[in-house]
């Protein structure tokens, strides 16, 4: 099972939210 207060769990969260807002971005752009 994940650990939602682990570090690197955390990490991952922000990277692919960061991601996911990153693609929407250049989709809505392009």
């Amino acid at each position: 099972m994940l650990q939602p207060r682990s570090p690197i769990t955390q990490r991952k969260l922000v990277w692919d939210s960061n991601h996911v807002q990153g693609e929407h971005f250049a989709l809505v752009s392009s």
